[in-house]
């Protein structure tokens, strides 16, 4: 389980590096279309029961983790470009709230 301060993430369409073999760290990639991370909050990660070795072929625990640092988030604010047919008539606004 991962979470986000108390809120459960989804691991629905997440990728593991490496996907399996031995290793000393386990990066998980979010699928950002069924979850996300905020900024300043710490990561929790409770690992399976014997579903994770370490480099050493040791099980990892299956105690809860916490992130060494709090999420930083983006860094520069997303952008988006909006086209158009300037031929055709525009008869309502286009809005598209970032959160």
């Amino acid at each position: 389980m991962v979470k986000s301060c108390t809120t459960s993430i989804s691991l629905v369409g997440a990728s593991f590096t490496p996907a399996s073999g031995l290793t000393s760290t386990l990066t998980i990639t979010l699928d950002e279309t069924n979850a996300y991370l905020v900024t300043g909050e710490t990561v929790y990660v409770t690992p399976a029961t014997d579903a994770i070795n370490d480099a050493f072929d040791n099980f990892v625990p299956d105690t809860e983790q916490a992130s060494a640092a709090v999420v930083s988030g983006d860094t520069v604010d997303p952008t988006v470009a909006l086209t158009y047919d300037p031929a055709s008539p525009v008869k309502d606004a286009v809005t598209s709230p970032f959160e």
